[in-house]
């Protein structure tokens, strides 16, 4: 149970009741039960219109429909028959399911289309020219704070290339980032916290490829990062002591340089680097499920399901290369007679992290400190533009 769920009870017993109630309060089953469709309905109208009873002429000037569903989910958790469906005759049942309610959401929905409701607040979909401008932004406003610059290049570089949210990459652990068995040249990661994550078949095992565009490529920020700024220790968080707070402060920082410009209207958050691959690949004519695979949408499950293994990986990858940007992925690998991972060259720091898997193996490539970042700083010119 959350304290927003727990909030938007405490909202409506204290509008039913006119009685301010403290947080957490509990109510018992019998007055769960006397809350009627009713109740809901005023309670709800009187949210997005200011009243328990619309006119025709009122508008839904205080809140969108979204928050409106909200609340009737979080209402809808604590009803004491909370799955069944509002009986109009017996007057028993759960009330957010009622037709009223229903009909309330679908009122002010059309308001909102027609332009008299509440403007929308959402963020919409990062465009690829914009995303670019974000990762050259932050080698410049962030210049003089080296891990903050390298945290957040990590960090949106990853949020982009596994459509996550910022909270599950920001929750992601070493032990999450694997080597991949069937394709040594890659790496592979399981991610294990999230919020549509709620059984071991909501965690595929996804493909973790480098792309040929070094100021994209996830592998290579997140190895730079690592390799300067990673903690030592087996479980550990790979970005410890930052958090999604913190990472969209900087974010906002970003996007109100004077080196960003958005391409279209529309504001710009953390969330919109989940939309922004997921429209991304779905211009490049990707399936809808296989998006869905790459971001962890939980979908309606079937009974064939469950005979089908979690792990698809042709359909993973194929949404990962396009992910990788217009250069595409790429494979990490020394000419013929040089070896860059002689003991005295492997990266210390990520030795001790990664070494019980042997991770070091697999990107040693990018491992060593000075040669990894020569490279970077040669190939991705502060002067790119889009």
């Amino acid at each position: 149970m959350s304290a927003a769920y727990s909030s938007c009870m405490n909202s409506l017993m204290s509008f039913l009741d006119n009685t301010e109630y403290a947080d957490n309060t509990a109510y018992s089953p019998e007055r769960l039960a006397q809350v009627t469709d009713v109740d809901i309905y005023r309670y709800l109208a009187n949210k997005a219109f200011g009243t328990p009873e619309p006119s025709a002429d009122d508008l839904p000037d205080r809140c969108r429909s979204t928050t409106i569903k909200f609340h009737k989910k979080a209402i809808s958790h604590f009803m004491p028959r909370r799955r069944m469906v509002w009986d109009e005759i017996r007057k028993e049942g759960n009330p957010t399911k009622s037709q009223a309610v229903n009909d309330l959401i679908k009122k002010i929905e059309r308001h909102e289309v027609r332009g008299t409701g509440v403007a929308t607040a959402a963020r919409r979909p990062i465009e690829w020219e914009e995303y670019i401008m974000l990762l050259i932004a932050a080698r410049h406003v962030f210049s003089r704070r080296e891990e903050v610059m390298y945290m957040i290049l990590a960090v949106m570089s990853l949020q982009w290339h596994f459509i996550g949210r910022i909270d599950d990459i920001m929750c992601l652990i070493t032990t999450t980032v694997q080597q991949n068995p069937r394709h040594p040249f890659c790496l592979q990661l399981k991610m294990r916290k999230s919020k549509n994550i709620r059984s071991e078949r909501d965690m595929p095992t996804q493909i973790f490829f480098a792309s040929m565009d070094p100021l994209v490529c996830p592998v290579l920020n997140l190895a730079i990062y690592v390799e300067m700024f990673g903690t030592e220790g087996v479980g550990r968080k790979i970005f410890e002591g930052s958090t999604p707070s913190r990472f969209a402060d900087y974010l906002d920082r970003l996007i109100l340089s004077s080196r960003f410009h958005a391409v279209r209207a529309g504001k710009l958050g953390t969330h919109s680097l989940r939309k922004g691959p997921s429209t991304y690949a779905s211009r490049f004519g990707l399936l809808r499920d296989w998006i869905s695979l790459r971001g962890r949408w939980r979908t309606s499950k079937k009974q064939v399901d469950v005979y089908i293994d979690v792990d698809v990986p042709y359909p993973d990858a194929k949404v990962a290369s396009v992910l990788c940007g217009p250069r595409g992925p790429c494979k990490y690998a020394t000419r013929a007679g040089v070896d860059l991972c002689k003991p005295n060259l492997i990266s210390g720091r990520i030795y001790l992290i990664y070494g019980y898997v042997q991770l070091y193996r697999t990107i040693r490539i990018i491992c060593v400190r000075s040669n990894l970042f020569l490279f970077y700083q040669f190939i991705v010119s502060t002067q790119r533009t889009y």
